[in-house]
Protein backbone atom coordinates (compact mmCIF):
# COMPACT_ATOMS: atom_id res chain seq x y z
CA UNK A 1 0.00 0.00 0.00
CA UNK A 2 1.06 3.55 -0.56
CA UNK A 3 -0.17 6.79 0.74
CA UNK A 4 -0.24 10.57 -0.54
CA UNK A 5 1.46 13.11 1.79
CA UNK A 6 2.51 16.33 0.86
CA UNK A 7 0.58 15.79 -2.80
CA UNK A 8 3.64 12.93 -3.03
CA UNK A 9 3.29 9.42 -3.14
CA UNK A 10 4.93 7.66 -0.25
CA UNK A 11 7.13 4.34 -0.12
CA UNK A 12 5.14 1.59 -0.08
CA UNK A 13 4.37 -0.73 2.92
CA UNK A 14 2.30 -3.63 3.81
CA UNK A 15 -0.56 -3.52 5.67
CA UNK A 16 -0.50 -6.23 8.31
CA UNK A 17 -3.58 -6.12 9.63
CA UNK A 18 -7.26 -4.66 8.91
CA UNK A 19 -10.56 -3.68 10.21
CA UNK A 20 -12.34 -6.69 10.84
CA UNK A 21 -15.87 -7.63 9.15
CA UNK A 22 -18.87 -5.83 10.91
CA UNK A 23 -16.82 -3.82 13.30
CA UNK A 24 -18.14 0.04 13.70
CA UNK A 25 -15.16 1.47 12.37
CA UNK A 26 -16.08 0.23 8.98
CA UNK A 27 -17.80 2.62 7.54
CA UNK A 28 -16.03 5.79 8.96
CA UNK A 29 -12.77 4.13 7.62
CA UNK A 30 -14.81 3.36 4.09
CA UNK A 31 -15.97 6.74 3.95
CA UNK A 32 -12.45 8.72 4.39
CA UNK A 33 -11.10 6.37 1.95
CA UNK A 34 -13.78 7.42 -0.66
CA UNK A 35 -13.51 10.44 -0.03
CA UNK A 36 -9.95 10.68 -0.81
CA UNK A 37 -10.44 9.09 -3.56
CA UNK A 38 -13.45 11.22 -4.79
CA UNK A 39 -11.06 14.41 -4.05
CA UNK A 40 -8.18 12.92 -6.79
CA UNK A 41 -11.37 11.65 -9.34
CA UNK A 42 -12.22 15.45 -9.42
CA UNK A 43 -9.56 17.19 -9.58
CA UNK A 44 -9.20 15.47 -12.92
CA UNK A 45 -12.82 15.36 -14.58
CA UNK A 46 -12.76 19.17 -15.42
CA UNK A 47 -16.59 19.99 -15.44
CA UNK A 48 -17.73 16.61 -17.02
CA UNK A 49 -20.91 14.68 -16.35
CA UNK A 50 -24.44 15.76 -16.92
CA UNK A 51 -25.75 18.36 -15.19
CA UNK A 52 -29.20 18.75 -13.18
CA UNK A 53 -31.38 21.77 -12.60
CA UNK A 54 -33.28 21.94 -9.79
CA UNK A 55 -35.47 24.43 -7.00
CA UNK A 56 -35.47 24.04 -3.82
CA UNK A 57 -36.15 26.55 -1.37
CA UNK A 58 -37.65 26.77 2.44
CA UNK A 59 -38.37 22.87 4.28
CA UNK A 60 -39.10 19.19 2.60
CA UNK A 61 -42.96 19.77 3.07
CA UNK A 62 -43.02 23.51 2.55
CA UNK A 63 -44.65 23.34 -1.17
CA UNK A 64 -44.42 26.98 -1.59
CA UNK A 65 -40.34 26.12 -2.29
CA UNK A 66 -41.97 24.85 -5.40
CA UNK A 67 -42.62 28.69 -6.69
CA UNK A 68 -39.30 30.04 -6.16
CA UNK A 69 -37.31 31.50 -9.04
CA UNK A 70 -34.09 30.68 -7.68
CA UNK A 71 -32.45 27.62 -10.11
CA UNK A 72 -29.58 25.61 -8.42
CA UNK A 73 -27.46 23.79 -11.09
CA UNK A 74 -25.56 20.68 -10.17
CA UNK A 75 -22.95 18.94 -12.14
CA UNK A 76 -23.27 14.91 -11.75
CA UNK A 77 -20.61 12.81 -12.97
CA UNK A 78 -21.15 9.75 -10.75
CA UNK A 79 -22.86 7.87 -8.05
CA UNK A 80 -21.06 4.87 -6.32
CA UNK A 81 -22.75 2.50 -3.71
CA UNK A 82 -20.16 -0.23 -2.18
CA UNK A 83 -18.38 -1.06 -5.18
CA UNK A 84 -20.53 -0.17 -7.53
CA UNK A 85 -19.79 2.50 -9.88
CA UNK A 86 -22.39 4.80 -12.24
CA UNK A 87 -21.00 7.22 -14.43
CA UNK A 88 -23.06 10.42 -16.08
CA UNK A 89 -21.93 11.66 -19.89
CA UNK A 90 -23.54 12.80 -22.81
CA UNK A 91 -21.39 10.78 -24.93
CA UNK A 92 -19.86 7.32 -25.25
CA UNK A 93 -16.17 9.25 -25.74
CA UNK A 94 -16.60 10.82 -22.22
CA UNK A 95 -17.68 7.67 -20.70
CA UNK A 96 -14.37 6.67 -22.00
CA UNK A 97 -12.48 9.51 -20.67
CA UNK A 98 -13.83 9.30 -17.41
CA UNK A 99 -13.77 5.47 -16.95
CA UNK A 100 -9.75 6.38 -18.10
CA UNK A 101 -9.65 8.58 -15.21
CA UNK A 102 -11.12 6.27 -12.60
CA UNK A 103 -8.82 3.45 -13.59
CA UNK A 104 -5.73 5.99 -13.39
CA UNK A 105 -6.97 6.86 -9.69
CA UNK A 106 -8.35 3.58 -8.75
CA UNK A 107 -4.24 2.04 -9.79
CA UNK A 108 -2.82 4.80 -7.90
CA UNK A 109 -4.23 3.55 -4.64
CA UNK A 110 -4.18 0.08 -5.31
CA UNK A 111 -7.85 -1.08 -6.05
CA UNK A 112 -7.90 -3.28 -9.36
CA UNK A 113 -10.96 -2.81 -11.89
CA UNK A 114 -13.21 -5.46 -13.08
CA UNK A 115 -13.48 -5.14 -16.80
CA UNK A 116 -15.69 -8.08 -17.17
CA UNK A 117 -18.78 -7.07 -15.37
CA UNK A 118 -18.45 -3.38 -16.70
CA UNK A 119 -21.82 -2.78 -18.21
CA UNK A 120 -22.71 0.16 -20.68
CA UNK A 121 -26.42 1.44 -20.40
CA UNK A 122 -27.44 4.18 -23.10
CA UNK A 123 -30.78 6.42 -22.52
CA UNK A 124 -32.06 8.82 -25.37
CA UNK A 125 -29.56 7.90 -27.81
CA UNK A 126 -30.68 8.33 -31.42
CA UNK A 127 -30.11 5.00 -33.20
CA UNK A 128 -27.23 5.41 -35.20
CA UNK A 129 -25.26 5.79 -32.26
CA UNK A 130 -26.59 2.22 -30.46
CA UNK A 131 -24.62 0.04 -32.29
Amino acid sequence: MRNIAGGELTDAFQVTCAVRQGCVAAPLFFNVFMTAMLTLVDRKLLNRGISINYRYEGGLFNLSRMKTQKVTRRLITELEYADDLVLFTHTEAEVQRITDIFVQVYELIGIEVSTGKIKLLTVNTPREQQS
